[in-house]
């Protein structure tokens, strides 16, 4: 197979990646929305270990694909003590992305009950947050205690409202 001869020069020129500093980011973040109408309790568990359950209730996958970004090297949320979990069970936050959808109420709701106590609801995109350009909101996303805005949200800016969430239910 053929090598193009620009390809090559254009990686000893500029290098095999280009370095992305959090400071360039750091104006395009959107600050997440703490709701003041959700009840919060002080949580001393949260201190060390936040466990992610997350529910994709019809979404076009963009949410989906930046709150997964959140597992790679770059971000490393296992550093900060935030892991995702494959069972609501042993979760301590359930994460809501997308619309309302009559078929994924009763998914929803299963999460929710089989989740221990307490049950912290984080609204993950405009459409979790207000059915954005095509739905509804679902309605567990009212008792949200953080809505992480944007269409889908910038990597930090989830990781800002997750740790917002942790905060917040441990204070």
């Amino acid at each position: 197979m053929k090598t193009n001869i620009w390809f090559l020069k254009g990686l000893r020129k500029f290098g095999r990646t280009e370095k992305y500093p959090a400071e360039k980011y750091a104006q395009s973040v959107m600050e997440p929305i703490v709701n003041s109408n959700a009840t919060v309790k002080k949580f001393e568990q949260f201190k060390r270990s936040f466990y992610l359950y997350q529910v994709d209730s019809g979404t076009c996958g963009a949410c989906n694909l930046e709150l997964q970004a959140l597992q790679t090297p770059h971000y490393d949320l296992n550093r900060l003590g935030l892991f995702f979990t494959n069972t609501p069970r042993h979760a301590d936050a359930l994460v809501i992305m997308g619309v309302y959808s009559e078929k994924m109420v009763k998914a929803l709701e299963n999460a929710y009950d089989a989740m221990p106590e307490p049950k912290l609801i984080i609204a993950l995109g405009a459409c979790a947050m207000s059915g954005g350009m095509i739905g509804k909101s679902p309605r567990l996303s009212k008792e949200a205690i953080v809505y992480i805005p944007g269409c889908p949200p910038n990597p930090y800016t989830i990781l800002k409202g997750i740790m917002k969430a942790k905060e917040v239910s441990s204070k």
